[in-house]
């Protein structure tokens, strides 16, 4: 069961805290930067795509512009309940004030969400100028939160969010901070006498030290190649420890463990090679292929936006996103968008053009569909999906004839292709033509996969009718 209830969560401990946030914010800096990012208690980094642009209403925008109080990008922070299972489950219901930092993601600014846990206070609001606090968490925050924020801020202003939508003021802009401790040797009073944090001089620190040799992954990739996986991850294992900033051997060792059957290792990883370089779309690509096999779709949609902002010409992650919202989540306007945009960057693509069909013809806009399949089909004339496609438009709108020639068209094509195999036989059984059915369902049987679950029903329907045909050909026998 998850648990909504907001409250301190066990925190992963990690050697550089501030290396996290700041990998945090250049996430939440990349491609368009249109996207909220939560570093969870496990240390894991997690994009909230934002509303597309130009979505929000000019009353929302100006509200939203009065709450920054800036003209120009500002850097946000959020303290807010992130427990993993709650935001995959109901991130609203996690977050109730998640709307405001999705608006100002929206305008432009750098938004960065976290528990408060003490330890994470200052790298989380390291120049930041803008605190907000969701209310359930107040009462969990250690007593000096405030004192903490305040240091690490930038100009501070810190406003906590009330669940009943109204906003209070902790520490507005230009104010006095709290009174200092009683001591007058609080972290409050001591801030008065430092200069501003743009003004301080750098600390001097040492320099890090070089950064390991990249490792050669020609013999990873031979063996991947040739299906050795064992050998490739001890191989990846070994390359990560000497270099565990080469983020290809995150992303390699997550494919790895993922068909190994270890997902959530695989995932880790490839949260891993996302943090790392969050500027290479293929990692990214990998998490959302895991995450829509592990059902966790907002995830999978965050990295179809975030590869989307990297590079916003790239019409895959549209027809990728496009998929999504019509398989799973029988979204069809928002797939005709996501494949109109896919087409719109590669016209001649016959796939992007066949996928937009598909989702009009979910919408019952049966004539624009066939239009799409007739694009697809000329410009690639042996795509066999478009005339099976183009053959159920045409079955619906109860064109039988040109329903089976489009079928026929698809298994001429592809002619062991199960599921046209087995919309034909059907189509046969129920006009009552039994001996083409038969010959139908046979061949779909032959081709089919022994784990294909309709397999058993068909094996079941073609004795039927095998039966009642032996029985007609009986009849018709002795009637003459």
């Amino acid at each position: 069961m998850v648990n909504f209830t907001p409250q301190m969560p066990g925190v992963t401990a990690t050697e550089d805290i501030s290396e996290v946030f700041e990998r945090a914010r250049e996430m939440a800096n990349a491609g368009s930067g249109r996207q909220v990012v939560v570093v969870t208690p496990e240390r894991r980094i997690v994009g909230l795509p934002c509303p597309p642009p130009g979505s929000a209403s000019e009353q929302m925008v100006k509200s939203l512009q009065q709450l920054a109080a800036a003209q120009q990008p500002i850097k946000v922070s959020m303290i807010a309940y992130t427990d993993l299972d709650a935001l995959r489950t109901d991130r609203k219901r996690a977050i109730p004030s998640l709307g405001y930092v999705l608006g100002l993601a929206y305008l432009g600014h750098n938004v960065v969400v976290f528990e408060g846990h003490p330890g994470a206070m200052m790298a989380a609001c390291s120049d930041a100028d803008l605190l907000l606090v969701d209310e359930g968490m107040v009462p969990h925050l250690a007593p000096n939160w405030l004192g903490l924020a305040v240091q690490a801020m930038n100009r501070p202003r810190i406003m906590q969010l009330n669940r009943d939508r109204s906003i209070k003021e902790l520490l507005p802009s230009k104010s006095a901070p709290p009174p200092a401790s009683k001591t007058g040797t609080g972290p409050i009073q001591r801030l008065k006498s430092r200069p501003p944090a743009r003004d301080r001089a750098p600390a001097k620190a040492t320099p890090p030290p070089p950064p390991a040799p990249p490792i050669d992954v020609a013999p990873i990739q031979r063996d991947m190649e040739n299906g050795d996986f064992d050998a490739a991850l001890a191989r990846l294992n070994a390359g990560i420890q000497t270099n565990p900033e080469q983020a290809q051997l995150w992303h390699w060792r997550g494919t790895v463990r993922c068909l190994l059957g270890d997902m959530a290792g695989g995932v880790a990883d490839l949260d891993e090679a996302c943090v790392i370089d969050p500027n290479t779309p293929d990692p990214f690509y990998d998490r959302a292929e895991v995450n829509v096999r592990l059902g966790r779709l907002e995830d999978a949609i965050s990295d179809y936006n975030h590869i989307a902002n990297l590079d916003p010409n790239n019409p895959r992650p549209f027809s990728l996103r496009g998929l999504l919202m019509l398989e799973q989540y029988e979204d069809g306007p928002q797939a005709i968008d996501d494949f109109s945009e896919a087409v719109k960057r590669a016209p001649d693509n016959p796939d992007y053009v066949m996928q937009r069909g598909m989702a009009l013809a979910s919408m019952h806009t049966y004539g624009p569909a066939i239009d799409d399949f007739n694009r697809a089909i000329e410009i690639d004339p042996q795509l066999a999906r478009a005339y099976y496609e183009r053959g159920l438009v045409y079955q619906r709108v109860e064109e039988s004839k040109k329903a089976l020639a489009d079928f026929m068209q698809a298994l001429e094509i592809e002619p062991d292709n199960t599921q046209v195999l087995l919309t034909v036989g059907k189509l046969h059984d129920e006009a009552g033509e039994i001996s083409d059915a038969l010959d139908v369902y046979v061949r779909y049987l032959e081709a089919a996969a022994e784990d294909d679950p309709q397999a058993q029903e068909i094996r079941e329907r073609v004795t039927y009718l095998d039966q009642f045909e032996n029985s007609r050909r009986r009849k018709r026998r002795r009637s003459r």
